[in-house]
């Protein structure tokens, strides 16, 4: 796991400092650009090493509690994107992401409590107590790790005027950190 950890801490290494370089060179539309070679390679890699094997013919696929919960949270996630901006909820916009929010979120709730064991989201792995422990810690690492590496390029390039390739050498440590803590949390455990 520690070793999965660390590859996945190799993004928020090297993007802050690609995606500074990339945005002071040329401009911020490359920062979309440069990631088709990165997933034609991954394509590439997927198609020649995975194995092909047979669909399971009792596995079905949930659209409706896909589509319903992807609604929710894109709706959502728009929501707190864009509320500042528009000073939350006196904005129609605003209102309207958080009612297709709350109302998408309502009919994946009730989807996946009546459609049983054919729905997207298995709540029964909410009841066993490793599984949600894990995780309730997983979302408080993600927000606490996550949430700082949002905000802190914006404090960086707006309140201290940083560049924005100083700003993306500046962030790189902490994914260095990361790495690193994740090679011995491995061994620790």
């Amino acid at each position: 796991m520690a070793v999965w950890g660390m590859g996945v801490m190799v993004g928020p290494i090297l993007v802050p400092t690609l995606g500074g370089w990339l945005t002071d060179s040329y401009n911020w539309r490359w920062v979309c650009f440069i990631n088709v070679p990165i997933g034609a390679f991954a394509l590439f890699g997927v198609v020649t090493f995975l194995p092909s094997r047979e669909p399971k013919p009792d596995a079905k696929f949930n659209a409706f509690g896909f589509v319903t919960l992807g609604f929710s949270i894109g709706a959502l996630q728009a929501m707190l994107d864009r509320g500042e901006q528009l000073d939350w909820l006196g904005s129609h916009e605003i209102v309207i992401e958080a009612l297709i929010a709350a109302v998408s979120f309502a009919f994946f709730l009730v989807h996946t409590a009546t459609v049983g064991k054919k729905s997207f989201f298995k709540y029964e792995l909410l009841k066993d107590p490793n599984f949600t422990t894990g995780t309730f810690f997983i979302f408080v690492i993600g927000a606490v790790m996550y949430a700082k590496r949002t905000l802190l390029p914006s404090m960086l390039q707006n309140l201290m005027n940083y560049p924005v390739a100083t700003t993306g050498l500046v962030t790189a440590p902490s994914g260095a950190g990361t790495m690193v803590a994740m090679l011995f949390a491995g061994r620790l455990y």
